[in-house]
């Protein structure tokens, strides 16, 4: 299997995560505009809102890294996109072997893109 194994910090930290993505009190510049007054809710790359959906489907910046989930997704029968927003934050989908391995998928482009590095150390 090449699930992450797992850990209380894995599990921690995907936890969080997946938390803040889920309420929108997450740090993409589209809450940190509206949480702190941040200044700015594009994204860096595209210049349009910076939000949750943009970050997981839309971003041009992660195209690469987004090909990968839409593969291992449709390995299972599933499709990777927007209409399944809230299947993609921790829905049940399927059984709980593909519920896991989706799962997996998710945390593994999070932390491929980079985006939130800063604040996965700080867990």
């Amino acid at each position: 299997h090449r699930y992450f194994s797992v850990s209380d910090e894995w599990t921690r930290k995907y936890t969080t995560i997946m938390a803040h993505l889920q309420t929108k009190h997450n740090f993409l510049n589209n809450t940190s505009d509206r949480l702190y007054n941040f200044g700015n809710t594009n994204c860096s790359s595209c210049g349009v809102n910076e939000c949750v959906k943009h970050f997981l489907f839309q971003c041009s910046r992660f195209n690469a890294q987004r090909v990968v989930v839409e593969n291992e997704y449709a390995s299972r029968g599933y499709t990777y996109n927007e209409e399944n927003l809230n299947a993609v934050l921790g829905s049940k989908l399927g059984n709980l072997e593909d519920m896991f391995f989706l799962r997996d998928s998710i945390f593994q482009y999070i932390v491929a893109t980079g985006r939130f590095e800063e604040y996965l150390r700080s867990l």
